[in-house]
């Protein structure tokens, strides 16, 4: 069902990468990404065998939606801002806590634009590497 772990392959990324000090450009992003890519594989190749298990593609895509999430953390980390003090003040704590729900928001709306984009790269990756005629 999935390809065997390509460990040569594996280590000409991480070569690749290491060469120009693993700085975060879209190229060591992409290589990054078809490392992961290759590692899952790996992983539900391992759990196919020896479990027999197949995932069906709403666990592949959930799965790979959340390893999107952290490599997007990975790659721009998020500062929260701190959430308002109470000051004795109903109405200034209210309105605090509004525009602190605001930028959480927008912050968590960046993230899920980047996490898609690096899902879509991730998802295709992925699927490159699982064998033809099987589907997830």
């Amino acid at each position: 069902m999935f390809r065997k772990f390509e460990w040569q392959d594996a280590v000409k990324i991480i070569l690749a990468l290491s060469a120009s000090g693993f700085a975060l450009s879209a190229e060591n992003k992409a290589g990054f990404i078809s490392l992961l890519a290759m590692l899952v594989v790996w992983i539900v190749g391992f759990f196919a065998r020896q479990y027999g298990y197949k995932p069906n593609k709403v666990h592949l895509t959930g799965f790979l939606f959340v390893a999107s999430v952290v490599l997007t953390l990975f790659f721009q980390p998020v500062n929260m801002p701190p959430f308002p003090v109470w000051g004795n003040d109903l109405p200034t704590w209210l309105s605090g806590v509004l525009v602190w729900a605001g930028l959480v928001v927008e912050i968590g709306g960046q993230v899920f634009i980047w996490a898609t984009a690096n899902y879509n790269l991730l998802l295709s990756q992925t699927l490159k590497k699982i064998e033809p005629g099987q589907s997830a």
